[in-house]
């Protein structure tokens, strides 16, 4: 009896999974000055589904927590190959369409640069790369997809040098927005309906956010050269009479 009821279980979760429709969804990531982020999920599932596989364009998922949802709801986390997924479990009485919250960490979501011994830095000094990419690896189309980077302080972001997919001729831009929220500068891709096997990614160029004195240091220099160089024609010009002197 108790192996016929947990194959039932299992049965109805993989109806639940087959037939499930992801509303939206809507993440935040906060990425620290190591590199290390930690993110807040929020999807609105449609009414009826027990059971939805998620895929999150992150490595590594740790410490998934539900934070929102209905009691007896469960989360599990997984790698699902270059990114994770969670499998939600909702009471079998769930009616009507349900917004969850998840949060998580995700360790070495933006690592520095690896340059090899004998090799050149592809990258300028201090300059750093984000790279986010998410691919709708299940049944579930989603409605509408947001991610929304919040980036160390100590950063700036300088260029997209990747948003997908391209827009479509019905869609107005950009397909990543750049921002500012709590004094740090953020990033927002948002791409509307992605069903099974669609992707969508964005890059973002970041240099340091602190002032650069390079150029006020070499205007001081220069003048000082310029004050040595031409001395002598400066004290001339002071110790010679005026006209009508």
């Amino acid at each position: 009896m108790r192996c016929l009821a947990a194959v039932a279980v299992l049965v109805c979760a993989a109806v639940g999974v087959a037939n499930a429709e992801i509303r939206s969804y809507d993440l935040l990531l906060r990425v620290d000055s190591a590199g290390d982020g930690a993110g807040t999920l929020t999807l609105t599932l449609a009414d009826g589904v027990p059971a939805v596989r998620v895929p999150v364009g992150v490595a590594n998922i740790t410490d998934a927590v539900l934070t929102s949802a209905p009691t007896g709801t469960t989360v599990q986390a997984s790698r699902a190959g270059r990114q994770s997924a969670l499998l939600v479990t909702l009471p079998a009485a769930t009616s009507g369409p349900v917004t969850l919250a998840i949060e998580f960490r995700a360790p070495a979501i933006m690592p520095a640069p690896a340059v090899e011994e004998g090799q050149r830095p592809t990258l300028p000094e201090g300059v750093r790369l984000f790279k986010h990419t998410f691919v709708n690896t299940d049944s579930a189309p989603v409605g509408r997809y947001t991610v929304e980077v919040i980036f160390p302080r100590e950063l700036r972001a300088h260029a997209v040098s990747e948003a997908l997919p391209k827009l479509r001729a019905t869609e107005a831009g950009p397909r990543v927005q750049l921002g500012g929220r709590d004094g740090a500068q953020t990033a927002r891709l948002d791409v509307a309906g992605l069903a099974q096997g669609d992707s969508a990614s964005m890059q973002i160029e970041l240099t340091p956010a602190r002032k650069s004195w390079t150029w006020l240091i070499a205007g001081v220099l220069l003048s000082l050269v310029y004050l040595f160089s031409f001395r002598d024609l400066v004290s001339n010009r002071a110790a010679s009479p005026g006209p009508g002197a």
